[in-house]
């Protein structure tokens, strides 16, 4: 099933966007050394492989200003949120958010790959609903949605998963 544009600020009460506001302001940090890390990466998601080299300065700048498709599937195995799908559907789900949060969200048609900022904190949040956000709750009403949909809630719930990811890993 392709994944479909969450829009918070319909389903939510304002009490539930103002918290998820709230959430990307306490987190900025933490979306921006993302944003950064994935922006800057040059690879393949397929065989994991990262070259960290540019031409110039200007290509450089150029390039840390989005964060291509390819980047954000490796973000997603990076962390370890895949849940079970092969890269293969990681790389299409990735392609479908990133296409719906630039002709919905951004208002940008023409750009298919790559993300802004903006674009990025909005990937995470789709990203989150998709991946954890069931069939059956696709019937929610407008001011009423459970505790567990609001956005700030699937986005604690989605970085909770990758710290303890990253845990696990480096306790092995």
């Amino acid at each position: 099933m392709p994944p479909q544009l969450y829009d918070h600020e319909y389903w939510e009460e304002p009490r539930q966007v103002d918290k998820y506001e709230l959430f990307l302001k306490k987190y900025a940090k933490v979306y921006k050394e993302l944003f950064n890390r994935y922006a800057a990466l040059t690879g393949n998601a397929k065989t994991g492989t990262v070259v960290r080299s540019m031409q110039t300065f200007d290509d450089v700048a150029k390039k840390n200003q989005t964060v291509n498709t390819t980047n954000l599937a490796i973000l997603v195995r990076d962390f370890d949120v895949h849940h079970g799908r092969n890269p293969k559907q990681v790389k299409e789900n990735v392609n479908q958010i990133v296409k719906i949060i630039n002709q919905q969200v951004i208002n940008k048609p023409g750009s298919l790959t790559d993300l802004p900022f903006e674009g990025f904190q909005s990937f995470m949040l789709q990203y989150a609903y998709f991946t954890y956000v069931t069939a059956g709750l696709t019937r929610i009403q407008r001011g009423v949605v459970p505790k567990e949909v609001e956005a700030a809630a699937l986005i604690v719930r989605l970085f909770d998963e990758m710290k303890e990811n990253v845990t696990k890993k480096g306790n092995k």
